[in-house]
């Protein structure tokens, strides 16, 4: 998955009139869309960019007055500033402290420059601001103390930068906030308890790559709304909670860290849920045949656990899967014959500990899933073509082939 593949900035539309804003316009009675969220309630992410923090207005009418400074500097009382988005713009230097006097901001996008030093104090001043956008810049410290007291904030994307330290507790205060992206930086230590139970309206949360440690809470079940949950690259441990089955609408759950223990069963019910991604962590047990009723699953990725036993032959009901990367397990038994998904386009399962391939006929025929996994079937323990002559030895047949084997392997050690 790409790390990074935003939408081409949004740049400023000419000055307008002073029209008053649109009565009917979600932004300006105070309820921007969710980042990536369409008109429907679902998520959009069909690149499976998991860092994709771009903000769509649907067509919201926006209004950019021209800045007016008073002889002190200031914007004069009489003219104000909504939206400002400055992304893209080569800015250097520390962030400008002068916006906090924008007061009755509700956008603000600083992302993509070269900015430095810290989120000033003065941008509590805020009070207004919906969504405060400063990714992909260079700034340190802590986690900013100004954003806790921008009470009305919904989206807080700050991915991509130098800051450092625990989560402070100050942040359960933002109770609007439905986007908490902070990927690609330094924060480390345990999430706060409480958080997800006090921030219920979370919709995207986006932690990516940074140190946090401890246990994923089952407090997640809180999140009734919860669309994308991104902790890739992180120190988490312990259970995967079955709490996440709550999650109803949960679309993207991805999280490479050092989770332990098997699938919670709960998981196998959220039909919504478009890509789970789940590599290199400690997972083991058995991949449940439940696993076909995530209807709506279009990338699987497994690699680099411990699962064991047989793949199910459910995994063919996924009809819109397009990427299944489950190999570096031990999955063994059969695998299994069954039909592949139409739009699967990437499939990885070896190497593995598979027993026997299917019949030749299954490997070589385009829509069999043995043939759309490239399945090398060289160094399996029962080759192909024996494939239909072990499975049809039963009962006293199969008894009296395996009685020579071990016969045969006696004769041999005692020579």
């Amino acid at each position: 998955m790409d790390d990074d593949n935003d939408f081409a900035p949004q740049l400023p539309r000419p000055p307008t009139k002073n029209h008053p804003p649109s009565a009917s316009s979600d932004l300006r009675q105070g309820n921007p869309v969710p980042n990536g969220q369409n008109l429907d309630g679902n998520y959009n992410d069909d690149d499976h960019d998991e860092d994709d923090d771009n903000y769509d207005d649907h067509g919201d009418p926006r209004m950019h007055n021209p800045v007016k400074p008073s002889p002190r500097g200031h914007v004069k009382d009489d003219w104000y500033i909504i939206e400002l988005h400055l992304g893209y713009n080569g800015l250097t230097g520390p962030v400008p402290e002068e916006l906090s006097e924008l007061l009755n901001l509700l956008i603000l996008d600083l992302s993509n420059n070269d900015l430095t030093g810290m989120i000033p104090e003065s941008y509590s001043k805020l009070s207004r601001l919906r969504r405060l956008d400063l990714s992909s810049n260079q700034i340190a410290g802590n986690f900013p103390a100004a954003v806790t007291k921008m009470v009305n904030i919904q989206e807080l994307v700050i991915k991509n930068n130098y800051m450092k330290g625990p989560l402070p507790k100050e942040v359960m205060k933002l109770k609007q906030l439905t986007e908490l992206s902070i990927a690609n930086n330094d924060f480390d230590g345990l999430l706060p308890e409480g958080l997800f139970t006090s921030l219920t309206k979370l919709r995207v949360i986006n932690i990516n790559q940074n140190g946090f440690t401890g246990d994923i809470s089952g407090e997640i079940g809180a999140l009734a709304g919860l669309l994308r949950f991104s902790a890739r690259a992180n120190e988490f441990k312990g259970r995967i909670p079955k709490e996440f089955g709550s999650c109803k609408q949960l679309q993207f759950l991805l999280a490479d860290n050092h989770f332990s223990g098997e699938l919670p069963d709960a998981l196998f019910d959220l039909q919504n849920l478009k890509v789970l991604d789940l590599p290199d962590n400690k997972l083991t047990g058995n991949l449940s045949p439940r696993v076909g009723n995530m209807i709506s699953l279009t990338r699987l990725v497994l690699a680099h656990n411990e699962f064991t036993g047989p793949l199910p032959v459910e995994l063919q009901n996924l009809t819109r899967m397009e990427y299944m990367v489950i190999n570096y397990n031990q999955f063994d038994g059969l695998f299994p014959i069954a039909s592949a998904p139409t739009l699967m386009g990437v499939c990885l399962v070896q190497p593995n500990e598979f027993s026997a391939c299917p019949p030749n006929s299954s490997v070589e025929t385009s829509t069999t899933l043995a043939y759309r996994c490239n399945l090398d079937c060289r160094d399996r323990v029962i080759h192909p073509e024996k494939y239909d002559e072990f499975s049809s030895a039963t009962g006293p047949l199969a008894l009296q082939w395996s009685m020579l084997i071990v016969s045969l392997v006696i004769i041999i050690a005692i020579l």
